[in-house]
């Protein structure tokens, strides 16, 4: 993150203190405390925005809104104006930073999607589904947190089915993300396999978290090109 500002023919740069390189040491150390390099960011965002709200905590409608306000700013931050802050952020001392565009970073951009659309993006799909005969089946919830982290994954399940009546008597998480495992698990301890269908031997599933863009042709606004 980085401030790029301009007063007539004045131009300031600053970078921000990328908390991946400050260790958060116990304060009195050092005259300026870690802990609060650490959090310099936040700190900016707090002063800058006093009353926003978190992405996830509004309403269909207040979403949707955003939505139409950052699709109207668009052309212009294709323009390459801002530029010079995204060349400004990415900081040499870590590999692989690349300074994009913002253009190239709305390459993928395809337009305004209404709450629906974007939830079935995110969820967990069982792997081979066709190998089970469930008679009840409910998707896991993919945790909120995990999404605006982006932590994506499979999560491997063992299944311990009573074969008379298919209830799922025991559920073992064996591999997976820990912010994940919790929400698979109490879902699958709801499902139930048809009746006579599984035998005494444990069942194994594969669930895959995975944020999945829309498959539509991407729509640029006709101002960048």
């Amino acid at each position: 993150m980085a401030i790029v500002a301009q007063c007539a023919t004045k131009q300031s740069k600053l970078r921000l203190i990328d908390p991946r390189i400050v260790e958060p040491v116990p304060a009195g150390r050092f005259s300026v405390a870690p802990r609060d390099l650490w959090g310099l960011t936040n700190h900016v965002i707090d002063r800058a925005f006093p009353h926003r709200t978190p992405w996830d905590a509004g309403s269909a409608a207040d979403d949707f809104g955003m939505q139409e306000v950052g699709a109207r700013v668009i052309p212009e931050l294709a323009m390459g104006k801002y530029d010079q802050g995204l060349r400004q952020a990415c900081n040499p001392r870590f590999r692989g930073c690349r300074s994009l565009t913002f253009r190239e970073l709305l390459e993928d951009y395809q337009g305004l999607r209404d709450v629906a659309q974007l939830a079935a993006t995110t969820v967990p799909r069982l792997l081979d589904a066709d190998r089970y005969a469930f008679a009840k089946y409910a998707d896991p919830v993919y945790p909120p947190l995990a999404r605006s982290a982006r932590i994506q994954g499979r999560v491997d399940l063992r299944l311990l089915v009573d074969p008379q009546t298919g209830d799922v008597l025991n559920v073992v998480v064996e591999s997976g993300h820990p912010i994940l495992t919790p929400g698979v698990t109490e879902t699958a301890k709801q499902w139930r396999f048809a009746p006579g269908w599984a035998n005494s031997e444990p069942i194994k599933l594969v669930l895959d978290y995975a944020i999945r863009c829309p498959k539509n042709p991407p729509l640029i606004p006709m101002a960048t090109q």
